[in-house]
């Protein structure tokens, strides 16, 4: 996606109601969201647990949180409420209670600018493909919430998954569903390594337009 960004800046990533992120302000988000995990100490052992309204800082959390090699989750009810999972750090805004030990991160505004003064741009990333990029929430067949890990691994191979359509199309992709989920995540990834654009939200007249 950074790649994406250096070959066109200009180009719109993500839009939400009236906003709108190019490709080169999604890279410095993201890039500046994972500064701030990793000065409160999110690395290749912790687990993030997001929440928050914005669609678009949801996917740049996300891909934050690998760039400093750490696991996410969404953090449902059954997320906080599940004491094997260990979160350790919560991005919320207002709507989520951390579990105990965990961190509790609001999310800011100057979040989304660079810290002044910073000079390592440098991150760990994931020390092994099989590393776990994150812990998907399912029922199964019991009905029970259970949590299964998608490695670094699993996560380049959904990023493949070609798109039905010709090579020299661009791809705008309007996501209805929750941003952190699987299927909604990845389809919004393979949309950006592409160099399309995805769009959050339910109005039908804004996703025509």
């Amino acid at each position: 996606i950074f790649a994406v960004a250096q070959a066109n800046p200009v180009g719109i990533a993500l839009k939400y109601g009236k906003h709108e992120l190019t490709y080169e302000r999604f890279r410095l988000l993201t890039l500046a969201y994972a500064l701030r995990l990793r000065h409160y100490g999110v690395a290749r052992p912790s687990l993030v647990a997001i929440d928050t309204r914005n669609p678009m800082a949801n996917v740049a959390l996300a891909l934050a949180c690998a760039m400093v090699g750490s696991r996410w989750v969404h953090a449902s009810k059954a997320a906080i409420a599940e004491r094997q999972l260990k979160i350790t750090h919560v991005v919320h805004a207002d709507r989520v209670v951390p579990p105990p030990n965990a961190m509790a991160l609001q999310l800011e505004p100057q979040w989304a600018e660079l810290p002044t003064g910073e000079t390592q741009f440098r991150f760990a990333g994931f020390a092994s493909p099989d590393d776990a990029v994150m812990s998907a929430l399912s029922a199964g067949t019991t009905g029970m919430s259970k949590f299964i890990p998608i490695t670094f691994r699993g996560a380049s191979q959904r990023l493949e998954y070609p798109f039905d359509v010709p090579p020299n199309e661009r791809i705008v992709g309007g996501c209805l569903s929750m941003s952190l989920s699987v299927i909604s995540l990845f389809a919004t990834l393979r949309i950006l390594v592409r160099g399309g654009t995805v769009l959050f939200g339910k109005d039908f007249d804004f996703l025509v337009a």
